[in-house]
């Protein structure tokens, strides 16, 4: 049986046996089948899909069902995620996901933006998108490959240094800081105010220049980091991020 059906045998069950629920005493939410990314609770025999059922609905994180002959295999929301109205999280069309959030890029290779103008534009796709925080190396590779092969050589994260306007404490920083990169995150935040755990700067980054305003993009060739005018729009495509939970 599919697991649209399987979901459907649930649904019947909250319905008509009112008394069905899991080990939290809830009432069965059955959730309609989105994602193959949906996580294995536990795989059992069972007589049949409703007995499958049955089994979910007293199996923690149990929220839908695949029922193969003489199987039944519990499974739950892809990451640990709980569902909401009836389904588990995903992302909208034209996203795709990582871990619990959702990314998107350009494709239309004329379209290129200023890091601010990058940052308005992930807000009108969604309420709640911005420029990527990048907290991982293998988040820094899968949002590389979202757009190295759309045309684009760069693409804006939302990694930002807001430039230091008085001129002592500019002469006071840079004497600190001096040629070298012994602090190579100073004054970088993400816009989305989560720490900056993770930088993938290219060899010759950041430049260290706290009197200007600067974003950061993501190098096609290499996926490396560079810092970078945010007024600049030449060749830049931006990726956009929004959680799910």
């Amino acid at each position: 049986m599919s697991l649209l059906s399987a979901s459907l045998l649930l649904l019947l069950l909250a319905v008509s046996s009112p008394g069905v629920c899991d080990m939290l005493h809830r009432t069965l939410e059955p959730v309609v089948w989105e994602d193959p990314a949906h996580q294995e609770v536990a795989s059992r025999p069972a007589a049949s899909c409703v007995h499958c059922a049955l089994l979910c609905s007293r199996t923690r994180d149990c929220v839908t069902v695949s029922c193969p002959a003489g199987r039944c295999r519990l499974l739950t929301c892809a990451y640990g995620a709980q569902p909401a109205a009836g389904r588990c999280p995903r992302c909208e069309p034209g996203w795709s996901r990582y871990g619990s959030a959702c990314y998107t890029t350009e494709t239309t290779p004329s379209l290129t933006k200023t890091w601010a103008d990058s940052q308005r534009h992930c807000g009108a796709l969604r309420a709640g998108a911005r420029l990527a925080s990048v907290h991982t190396a293998a988040e820094n590779h899968f949002i590389w490959t979202l757009f190295k092969d759309n045309g684009y050589s760069r693409a804006w994260i939302g990694l930002e240094h807001p430039a230091i306007t008085d001129p002592a404490l500019v002469l006071q920083v840079s004497i600190s800081l001096g040629a070298d990169t012994t602090t190579p995150n100073y004054q970088f935040r993400w816009v989305d105010g989560s720490l900056v755990s993770f930088t993938n700067w290219a060899s010759d980054q950041p430049n260290n220049k706290v009197d200007l305003d600067l974003g950061v993009f993501v190098r096609y060739s290499t996926g490396k980091w560079v810092d970078f005018p945010k007024t600049n729009s030449e060749n830049l495509t931006q990726i956009c991020k929004y959680t799910l939970y």
